[in-house]
């Protein structure tokens, strides 16, 4: 109980949300009390799911909160949910880029580095925002990639030191989120080496 005149708080406990099947944007988050998520999984595209969904949301004129969960049952995100720019906006973090982009079946090459993934509602109901990637490396890379690296001064330092692949100081890419899919565009990368 929340005590008299206190919108009433509201849990959601077990099975799936699909974010696919949302209404499309407009309008303010309902409610006033607090919403406690422990899902099981959060669908948000085909083959993308948060699994272990924990959490307390705020609706204030958008949802505000934190919720912590893993890519597709496996790499652990941290997700904040705030304004941006007068509509719903999503931060995600985590601590291993690499391990995420593996587990949301992205890219398997690249190892450890640190994600923030901003993104912010639509009119069109697309998430649309930025990924940045820090410190991360990319292995099992092929030949021509490695002779890049070792033909610098420092990336054959660095590969002598933390072994082959690409040292990556940063990965920065536009990117779109549908029910369709993940759309990335506008990529650049930098590193010692490159």
């Amino acid at each position: 109980s929340r005590g008299e005149g206190q919108s009433p708080s509201v849990a959601l406990t077990g099975g799936l949300i699909d974010l696919r099947r949302r209404p499309d944007s407009g309008g303010s988050a309902g409610g006033k009390g607090p919403l406690t998520l422990s899902l099981d999984r959060v669908r948000i595209a085909p083959d993308l799911e948060l699994h272990g969904v924990r959490g307390t949301l705020l609706p204030r004129g958008v949802l505000t909160g934190t919720l912590t969960g893993t890519v597709n049952g496996q790499s652990p995100v941290t997700v904040d949910l705030a304004p941006l720019e007068g509509v719903q906006g999503i931060r995600v973090t985590s601590a291993d880029a690499g391990g995420v982009f593996r587990s949301a079946k992205f890219v398997k090459s690249l190892r450890g580095g640190t994600l923030d993934l901003v993104l912010k509602n639509t009119a069109s109901g697309v998430l649309d925002g930025s990924l940045s990637v820090s410190n991360a490396r990319l292995v099992e890379t092929p030949a021509a990639v490695d002779l890049l690296s070792a033909i610098s001064i420092v990336g054959a330092l660095d590969q002598m030191v933390n072994g082959g692949g690409l040292s990556l100081s940063t990965i920065e890419t536009r990117l779109s989120v549908s029910p369709k899919g993940v759309r990335l565009r506008d990529g650049i990368a930098n590193g010692p080496a490159l």
